[in-house]
This record gives C-alpha cells, sequence and structure tokens, in this order.
C-alpha cells in the first residue's frame, strides 16, 4: 500500500497528536506549519519524539505549499483561520481534516458564519476531495452501544440523552461562553450521533453559562423518530478530575482517557459496573480520514456534519444567559 504524504497546519497542540496518528495509520508526515522559527524548531523536535519526524517544518500555509505537494491535510490551527486553510487545501486539491469548530469569527454575524461554512464545505465535496471534521466522540457511540449490549440493555431511539465533558481548557481556563465555544462541538456531534440529523424546539431552549459551566437543556426532534430531551453540560475545571459522561434514556457511560498497561493511550469506558477500553477516540478519527482518502470508507465526520454541527453550537450560545 503506497503511503500517502500528509501535512499538518498547527503541530503544536492537538496537531501533534494528529500528526502521530496520521503516522500511525501508515501516513509519510512530510511537514507542518508553525507560527514562529522557535516554535517550529522546537515542534520539530517533540514530533521527532513522538514518531521519529524527519520532515520539514514552515511558518506560513504559502510556504508550505509552495514547497510539499501533500495527498491530505490536518488543520489544527485556531478557529479563526480554519477557513482560510480549508480554502488554501481547496486551491491545492488536497483532502482536509479540520479540527472543531469548523470556523469561528468573533466578528461575523452568525447566520453568515453558518453560510461560510456550507460553501466550504460544499466546495470541497464538489471538488471530489474528503473533508472531515475531527469531532471525535461520535466514536464513543460504538463503545457505548456495546457495552449496552453486553449490560442486556436494548437499543431503542434516544429520548433522553445528557452528556457531561470538563476541560482544563486548550490554553487554561475559560469562563462562560467561552467554555462552550471550546467543547460544544463535542456535544453537539455526541447529540447528532445518537438523533441523526434534526432541529431544535426553540421553545424549549434554557440555557445558561456560569464562571465555571455551561449548560444547555432543549428539546432536540430529529428527521425520524420521537423528540429527545437534551442535557448538554460542559465545564472547566482548573484542578482535580475531570468528569466525563454521556448516554442516553438514563443509561450513562463514564470515560476517560488514558495509557494501558503497555503505554498505549486508550479511552477506558464503563457502563453498569463494566470497563472496557477502546482505541483513542481521535486515533479512530483519523483513521476512518485516512481509510476515507483512500477510498475504503466514509470519515466518522465530514465537513457537512461540521457545518451543521457549528449551526446548533451558535443557536445554543445566542439563547445563553449568565447568572
Amino acid at each position: 500500500m503506497r503511503k500517502l504524504k500528509a501535512v499538518v497546519i498547527g503541530a503544536s497542540g492537538i496537531g501533534k497528536h494528529h500528526a502521530k496518528w496520521l503516522h500511525k495509520e501508515g501516513c509519510d508526515v512530510v511537514a507542518f506549519v508553525g507560527t514562529t522559527e522557535e516554535s517550529v524548531h522546537h515542534t520539530a523536535e517533540v514530533l521527532h519524539d513522538l514518531f521519529g519526524f524527519e520532515g520539514r517544518g514552515y511558518t506560513s500555509v504559502e510556504e508550505l505549499f509552495e514547497n510539499e505537494t501533500p495527498a491530505l491535510v490536518s488543520i489544527a490551527s485556531p478557529p479563526e483561520v480554519h477557513e482560510e486553510h480549508l480554502r488554501a487545501c481547496l486551491s491545492h486539491r488536497t483532502h482536509v481534516m479540520c479540527e472543531k469548530p469548523l470556523m469561528w469569527h468573533d466578528d461575523v454575524a452568525p447566520k453568515e458564519m453558518v453560510l461560510r461554512a456550507l460553501n466550504v464545505a460544499e466546495a470541497i465535496d464538489n471538488a471530489a476531495l474528503v473533508g472531515a471534521i475531527n469531532t471525535q466522540y461520535v466514536a464513543a457511540l460504538e463503545p457505548y452501544y456495546h457495552m449496552c449490549d453486553k449490560a442486556g440493555i436494548e437499543r431503542v431511539a434516544a429520548r433522553t440523552l445528557f452528556m457531561q465533558m470538563d476541560s482544563r481548557g486548550a490554553k487554561g481556563a475559560v469562563e462562560h461562553e467561552e467554555i462552550w465555544r471550546d467543547l460544544g462541538s463535542h456535544s453537539v456531534s455526541v447529540m447528532m450521533g445518537f438523533c441523526g440529523y434534526g432541529r431544535i424546539d426553540h421553545k424549549s431552549l434554557e440555557v445558561t453559562s456560569t464562571a465555571g459551566e455551561f449548560n444547555a437543556k432543549f428539546s432536540y426532534v430529529p428527521e425520524t423518530g420521537p423528540a429527545c430531551d437534551c442535557h448538554l453540560r460542559c465545564c472547566n475545571v482548573p484542578k482535580g478530575p475531570l468528569v466525563r459522561l454521556m448516554g442516553i434514556n438514563d443509561h450513562i457511560m463514564d470515560y476517560e482517557g488514558r495509557n494501558d498497561e503497555h503505554g498505549v493511550y486508550r479511552a477506558f469506558c464503563t457502563v453498569e459496573g463494566e470497563e472496557v477500553w477502546w482505541d483513542d477516540f481521535v486515533h479512530i478519527s483519523f483513521r476512518r480520514f485516512v481509510a476515507a482518502v483512500r477510498g475504503e470508507e466514509r470519515p466518522l465526520a465530514t465537513l457537512q456534519d461540521g457545518w451543521a454541527n457549528l449551526g446548533f453550537q451558535l443557536e445554543i450560545l445566542h439563547a445563553a444567559k449568565r447568572t
């Protein structure tokens, strides 16, 4: 099997894990983009320690595409420049995986932002390129249903859904609506995973934010199946244990990421007191992306999914009230 050439835009944070999993999936990670010469040098050392990276580092996307011809690109830059980087990938006809949210512009009206997200998602799709978004917690549905089957819990349509996601914050503590900006895409993706495409009943929306917590409660009406009462809770927890819970119809799975006895980072999932380990959800997301580029299967979440996700995230954010 031929090795696909891959590059990462923004490899100092979550992007270094993107590079690691692309390498694990048989890609040749040939380059990355950083912000300064100093950061590029440091990131190159980190990537070398992670998986033996020997490629090149650049300080601009333009310089990268002048010198590299990748088959696929991972975008892990700040959300404010996702749109710019997505269009660069389109211009150079590369398959692309984008970190969540699909884009974010504080100075752009929500309706215009959603329209721009749809335009770029459709343009990439129309160019016959694979476009994916890294809302990796969609991968949690597989171990969830696996554990429910083991516990004898019948698979039925979601009528209630709960998800709590705690985080330290990607770049430190965040408050109020910024918590939702950081974590909301994951919660919405899980809702869409369980229920499919649909709409939020506006009259049911109850959204509050405090310095450390963002709560959204509403009725979600899928295109098919019954309405689902959703409670999406996102918290910023600077210290102490992080709570990660998700499930439907009052059957809740606890999950956390940690190394197994062989030092491999896994997702450990618990339902009804029974624990099972699963491949890291980000790893699964990139495995599916690479497989889609090879024409073998669909990405875990497409850019079209990312567009719908962004619309729900902004709709919920607009309804938030501070307490």
